[in-house]
């Protein structure tokens, strides 16, 4: 129809496909280097509003980030190494602690 606006419905269906793909949402500190991975991947992520100079290490921010699952969550924000730290659900931290003790344990040198 003359009236349809193709580009409107499509951006509106991303939206509504994503929002119902990440119901999760991860509280992860990150480092500069990080947030400047996020940005350049175009990941929806929501900075804290904490007061500036509240997050865990200085230069760091805390950002909500939403994720599939657990298990995605943690596959995902694993692939960031040391330059972030999930601070929220616990489930999710624990999850990713349990993935990098496996990491550790495959890389044990053999005795």
């Amino acid at each position: 129809p003359r009236q349809f606006d193709l580009a409107a419905h499509w951006d509106a269906s991303i939206q509504r496909f994503e929002t119902g793909l990440r119901q999760l949402l991860a509280v992860v500190s990150v480092s500069p280097r990080a947030l400047g991975w996020l940005r350049n991947e175009r990941h929806p992520f929501v900075p804290d509003t904490a007061p500036a100079g509240t997050a865990a290490r200085p230069g760091w921010t805390t950002v909500h980030l939403p994720v599939e699952s657990i298990e995605h969550g943690a596959r995902r924000l694993l692939s960031y190494g040391g330059e972030v730290e999930v601070l929220a659900p616990p489930a999710l931290r624990r999850r990713v602690v349990d993935e990098l003790a496996a990491v550790q344990a495959r890389y044990a040198p053999a005795p």
